[in-house]
């Protein structure tokens, strides 16, 4: 069941439901804006007088309101009107304008997944909010920024940011936002399996809203501390809430909060293995759900009903309302629901004794777990490249209030000086430089050279001594059984197995004679290892996942040819020792650096004892070679992991 919990902090077109009554509100009022921007423009042509540089602030409002509006509707001329504003604002330096126009293209880039913008849009409006000694600001900002972080499942960090937010609203007075920070604090808790935490962060929510008489709301609370209660193994306190926020839900009209009240009782009497109430609860739910056209609500339910209903052994009715939720949680993406969805109907046909269809809709609840995870994977890059672009934003702004500091004390006086040291350092530097990017080519080629000869011979070394020995044995072993009288299908086999080793040796002395990576050469290492992954999965013994994160070209062709080089090396280790069923390879840019990730989950290994043995010192070496660094972890039974950070040049 998705927890309820108040956006407060974020753009005001967050906190509202999209129904077709919204809808036509909202248009009405982009409607009523444009004409405001045409009577505004108008009079300023007709008489240009009356009207100021600052008097386009009026304008930078209209825009910003419009993108507003635009962004309840779900349009991009949100983030159209939202630039307009901006670009406005910055022309005649109204900072509030500039700050609100930051917010809402912050959000706009966060609805779209794309956090590491998002957060430089919202870290600008929260300096400016800090600068201008705007309070609201700096509350709304700070509490969005702990939003993202959630989103990104990084709940200490949303907490810290939320608690910002919530320490200003209190020195504002500001009860809505206090309140809301509270009950969003209580969220990241409970997220956090920190229930008794919860519970303190949504009574203290309760408290504020009950002094302010924000009954509304309050049912709310009430619902989200009988959640907390349900989580804590506590079925009599979650009864108790859960009623009463029914009651308040019902006399203020807060129809969302009784359909969760009414989901989370019935939750309870499953518990209770009293399957009719538990029905008879969401049955009210979903009618609720419909009424209110939340179709997240709509699909969760049709599943708590479908599992009630298999409770009761009626596997027909648990088929069809399983059979209306899974369309819907497909074609609105929600994997979670998708993925309870197959695990009910495996479950429903295991019981009917239709163990085919049980089969497949466990595969596909296993796939869309695998999809999951693959989400939360992806996640975790982006977590990364956040923490990657955060970093460049704050030192950003600290160089800027350092420049700024630096300039205060100076003197006049000392201006023209300081600017004539400035271009003799300067052209001082850039005389080092220049040498320095010279003799570094020149190590470079060298190096480059010399790794590549080292490189043919080792391999061609290998290939012939070992390779080309066994497969010159394995046709002769082969000869040997076709001279024998064997029945005509096998003599057909081997006579086949004959042909590929030929084929095989020939292509093995041509490799020899030119040892050299074409696709390499010319795609770069990307694309080589994609096809060197494409053809490891062909031999259908390994399953081989390749992921690369926000990478184009590396660029540099020793690092590259080192990389592909390593990766081989892994790859020949695993084929040879490992005995792995599973291998991933991740690659990504990180904190100036490209990072490989490979791991199997094969048998493992003893580092002290075959270090050797596995050609890691060749990984090390390659990798030290272009200043990079190369971890491997591994013991017997538990597969192996090997890191390779290389600074990019």
């Amino acid at each position: 069941m998705k927890r309820y919990h108040i956006d407060i902090l974020v753009i005001p077109f967050l906190l509202l439901f999209g129904t077709h009554a919204a809808s036509a509100q909202f248009e009405k009022k982009i409607d009523s804006l444009k004409a405001a921007l045409i009577k505004y423009e108008a009079g300023k042509s007709k008489d240009p007088s009356r009207y100021g540089a600052m008097a386009d602030t009026t304008k930078a409002d209209i825009l910003y309101s419009m993108a507003v509006n635009y962004g309840n509707l779900f349009s991009p001329q949100a983030g159209v009107y939202g630039q307009k504003s901006l670009q406005l604002s910055e022309k005649i330096g109204y900072s509030k304008g500039i700050s609100q126009a930051l917010n809402l293209l912050g959000n706009e880039e966060a609805m779209k997944s794309n956090y590491p913008l998002a957060m430089q849009y919202i870290q600008r409006a929260l300096k400016i909010a800090e600068e201008t000694n705007d309070l609201q600001g700096q509350a709304d900002y700070n509490g969005n920024i702990g939003m993202f972080y959630a989103k990104l499942s990084k709940y200490p960090e949303a907490i810290s940011y939320m608690m910002k937010s919530l320490q200003i609203a209190k020195r504002r007075n500001d009860s809505f936002s206090i309140a809301g920070n509270y009950n969003n604090i209580g969220v990241m808790y409970s997220e956090q399996g920190k229930y008794e935490e919860a519970l303190k962060s949504y009574a203290e929510c309760l408290k504020v809203q009950l002094k302010t008489k924000d009954y509304y709301n309050s049912s709310t609370s009430y619902q989200n501390i009988g959640d907390s209660y349900f989580d804590c193994n506590k079925p009599a306190q979650a009864m108790s809430y859960f009623k009463k926020a029914l009651d308040i839900a019902a006399k203020y009209g807060n129809k969302q909060t009784a359909a969760l009240s009414y989901i989370g009782i019935g939750k309870i009497y499953n518990t209770k293995h009293e399957n009719d109430k538990a029905l008879e609860n969401h049955l009210t739910a979903l009618k609720i759900c419909q009424e209110i056209q939340d179709a997240y609500g709509i699909s969760s339910v049709l599943l708590h009903i479908a599992n009630d209903y298999f409770g009761k052994r009626d596997y027909a009715n648990a088929l069809r309302y399983v059979g209306r939720s899974l369309p819907m949680t497909l074609r609105n993406g929600e994997l979670d629901l998708t993925k309870r969805a197959y695990e009910l109907n495996s479950m429903i046909y295991k019981a009917l004794g239709n163990y085919k269809s049980a089969y497949e809709n466990q595969m596909l609840f296993k796939q869309t777990a695998d999809s999951i995870f693959n989400y939360e994977k992806e996640k975790k890059f982006t977590q990364l490249q956040m923490s990657y672009d955060f970093r460049i934003v704050q030192d950003s702004i600290r160089a800027v209030h350092q420049r700024k500091e630096l300039i205060a004390k100076k003197e006049v006086s000392y201006q023209k000086s300081i600017r004539n040291s400035i271009m003799i350092g300067m052209s001082v530097v850039v005389l080092f430089l220049i040498v320095l990017m010279i003799q570094r080519n020149k190590i470079a080629q060298i190096k480059k050279q010399k790794a590549l000869e080292e490189e043919r011979n080792r391999i061609s070394r290998e290939l012939h001594d070992d390779l080309g020995a066994q497969l010159s044995t394995a046709r002769m072993f082969l000869s040997s059984l076709n001279a024998n009288k064997i029945p005509g299908d096998f003599t057909q086999t081997v006579s086949t197995s004959l042909e590929l080793l030929d084929s095989s040796i020939a292509d093995l002395r041509k490799i020899m004679g030119d040892m050299h990576t074409p696709i390499l050469m010319e795609k770069g290492y990307l694309a080589a290892t994609e096809i060197l992954v494409n053809k490891v999965n062909l031999l259908h013994v390994i399953k081989f996942t390749l992921t690369h994160h926000k990478i184009d070209k590396i660029g540099d062709a020793n690092v590259e040819h080192q990389l592909y080089r390593i990766t081989q090396e892994l790859i020949n280790n695993t084929l040879k020792y490992a005995q792995a069923k599973n291998v991933s390879l991740d690659i990504l840019k990180r904190d100036g650096q490209i990072v490989l990730m490979y791991e199997d989950d094969g048998i493992g290994y003893d580092i002290t004892r075959i270090h050797r043995g596995h050609g890691l010192d060749n990984i090390q070496k390659r990798a030290e070679s272009v200043g990079g660094t190369a971890e491997f972890d591994s013991m017997p039974g538990a597969g192996a992991r090997t890191i390779i950070e290389i600074p990019l040049p």
